[in-house]
Parts: C-alpha cells; structure tokens; sequence
C-alpha cells in the first residue's frame, strides 16, 4: 500500500551460554542487515550510561568509582550475593529493551531489510515479542562447557551460575521457530543461514 511504513524483518537469535549463538548472528548480518547484540549494549550501557552508573553506584556501592562502574568488582559482588542479580537486571534490562527497540525503528526509517537481535536471554526477557522469527542454536552441554572454560575468567561458580539464569535447553528450543544444531560446523551453518535468508528475501 503507498504509503505504509516499511517494516523490517526482526529476526531473533538465541541458544545456551557458549553455543555459538552470536557467531550464527553474524553470519546474517550485512548490507542492509543490522546486528544488535544484548552483550555489547549492556556493556556499552555500564561504560557511557550517568543514569545507569548512578543507579548501579547506589545499589551496589563497593563497584562505584570516579571511572564509572567497575565491571570486575560487580561480578564479584554477583557472585558472593547471587540474589542481587534480580536488582543489577532490574535496571538493566529495561534499558536494553528500550535500545533494541530503538534500533528496530532505526531501521524502518532507514527502510533496512531486517535487524538481527542476538539475545541470551530472548525468551527469558520477552524480547520474542519484539521479532517475526526466532532462532535457536543448540549445543550439547559438553560442548558448551568446553567452550566457555576455553574463555578466560570462566570458573565453576560463574559457569553454574550463568546457566541458572538460562531456560533449559528442550523449553527454549521448543519455544524458538528454528533450532540450528552447532555441531554441524560453521560451513554447514552457513548454508543453512544462506537459505533461511533466500527463504525470507534478504539475499
């Protein structure tokens, strides 16, 4: 109809901690394709936000420094006090969601084909209804597990406690539209995301 918005596909990508989640989402990603990665805004939030270091300082006052929040002593307090969790997301994850759903009207604007949200926690925060399609990629915790002790910084605590936070694997492969198994290779995977992306358009 001439004259109706454009509308961008939104595309959801989420899987377990370590499952290769964000390197399927880059593999989307190009000319007019936008990338919004949960991670990076959080951290660019705890780097440049006053509002959420003020916020952060008054909660958690042992992280506050004249340099802004220090990440290290944050997840340190997380981990001696894990129910804090709950106050660090609370201020959060609002402002997260208010980002993506910024950039997704940047891109109707901007008349982009789609915009990939790359979202641990997708279903977790309700980002789902925010996209057309959600993707899942799977890994065998093993495999996981491999992966993130590869990471520096990882130890069982933190490994344990991350996936606490995280749906089990069968509810959120049930609940994504398309689960892509990790374990097939990153060539395999994409081809298989060079025909979802045929299938829906954008190639």
């Amino acid at each position: 109809m001439p004259g109706a918005p454009h509308r961008p596909l939104i595309i959801g990508v989420t899987g377990g901690m370590a499952s290769g989640k964000s390197t399927l989402a880059r593999m989307m990603c190009g000319h007019g394709i936008l990338h919004s990665d949960a991670d990076r805004i959080v951290h660019h939030l705890l780097r440049t936000d006053a509002a959420v270091q003020a916020e952060i300082g008054a909660a958690f006052p042992a992280t506050a420094t004249a340099q802004g929040i220090n990440r290290g002593a944050l997840a340190e307090h997380i981990a001696r006090h894990p129910a804090t969790l709950a106050v660090l997301e609370a201020i959060l994850h609002p402002r997260v969601r208010a980002e993506e759903e910024a950039r997704i009207a940047h891109a109707r604007r901007n008349r982009l084909r789609a915009v990939v949200l790359d979202v641990p926690l997708l279903f977790e925060t309700d980002t789902d209804a925010l996209c057309d399609v959600v993707l899942a990629v799977h890994a065998p915790l093993s495999h996981r597990r491999r992966r993130a002790f590869a990471r520096t910084g990882m130890t069982e605590e933190k490994w344990q406690r991350l996936l606490d936070r995280q749906l089990p694997d069968a509810v959120r492969n049930h609940a994504a539209d398309i689960v892509i198994p990790a374990t097939l290779g990153k060539a395999a995977m994409r081809r298989r995301v060079a025909a979802l992306m045929q299938q829906w358009g954008l190639q």
